[in-house]
């Protein structure tokens, strides 16, 4: 019983160790031309942003074509629709919207 349990465990051990190196033995092909994934963006995206909205500070071309989209196309406008609105064509917080209305506001 004895020389059973022991070979057994010898056996295990030869097993673990296998199993921890087993990356070194075994391999995986690949293909042999891998090519980077690659996006398509749409021209719309490569639009300009309006000026007028990128100099405030905090709206980049992302938030800059969210606004214009929503008629808010310069800082009298952005002042004028108020931070609630800007807020939601933003899809931004209400306080980052504030920020941009006051911003505007002092310009």
């Amino acid at each position: 019983m004895g020389r059973l349990l022991r070979g057994l465990l010898v056996l295990g051990g030869v097993v673990a160790v296998l199993w921890t190196v087993r990356d070194r033995f075994v391999t995986v092909g690949r293909p042999a031309d891998h090519t980077p994934m690659s996006f398509r963006v749409s021209p719309a995206a490569h639009s300009a942003p309006p000026d007028a909205l990128t100099s405030i500070p905090g709206i980049g071309p992302v938030y800059a074509e969210r606004l214009a989209a929503a008629g808010i196309g310069d800082a009298g406008a952005l002042v004028d629709a108020g931070a609630l609105a800007v807020a939601t064509a933003a899809e931004v917080s209400l306080a980052r919207a504030t920020t941009w209305v006051t911003a505007a506001a002092d310009d």
